[in-house]
């Protein structure tokens, strides 16, 4: 009962809101229009929610939004554990953000069990275009993650971090 309240509540009016907007040019009016709209559907959220064309959020209800909480064009955020994201965040273009992944079974990535940890972005972060953050991580306030970057583990208050470039890291047998 409780995930058919769900469907009907948030995921199913979020969707529909969310793709007739979606025409809508990224103009700033528009999109803090489109914020407007959204806001009812999210866990939680304050005012000042701007949103970007194309994105794509899963699972609304799972999410925390803060006040002033810019959601740049084409980013992902798929909530299928609980994520915060708090007040002055800006989420670049093209950013991800999964709370969860699947472990391995056998040798299938498929049908292995499914890994979930809540993820946090703290005061006035600055996620840049295509960061990607993963499971359990939390995003210091202040802190800055520069563009393409990869986020597995916690970012500490004021950090900066970037990515290096691509390397093998495990090869397996």
């Amino acid at each position: 009962m409780d995930r058919i309240y769900t469907l009907l509540r948030y995921t199913l009016p979020f969707t529909v809101m969310h793709a007739l907007s979606n025409h809508l040019p990224d103009l700033p009016a528009v999109m803090r229009f489109r914020g407007i709209l959204l806001r009812p559907f999210f866990k939680k959220c304050g005012a000042g929610l701007v949103i970007g064309r194309n994105t794509h959020i899963l699972y609304p209800s799972n999410i925390k939004l803060g006040e002033n909480v810019y959601i740049g064009y084409g980013t992902c955020i798929m909530a299928v554990a609980p994520i915060q994201i708090e007040s002055q965040v800006y989420l670049g273009v093209g950013t991800v953000i999964v709370p969860g992944n699947h472990g391995k079974k056998g040798n299938s990535y498929r049908f292995g069990q499914r890994e979930r940890a809540p993820i946090t972005i703290k005061k006035n972060a600055h996620i840049g275009p295509g960061a990607v953050l993963l499971k359990g991580v939390t995003i210091g306030e202040n802190a800055e993650v520069a563009a393409n970057t990869p986020v597995a583990r916690d970012v500490e208050n004021n950090g900066h971090i970037f990515a290096a470039p691509a390397r093998l890291i495990e090869k397996e047998a």
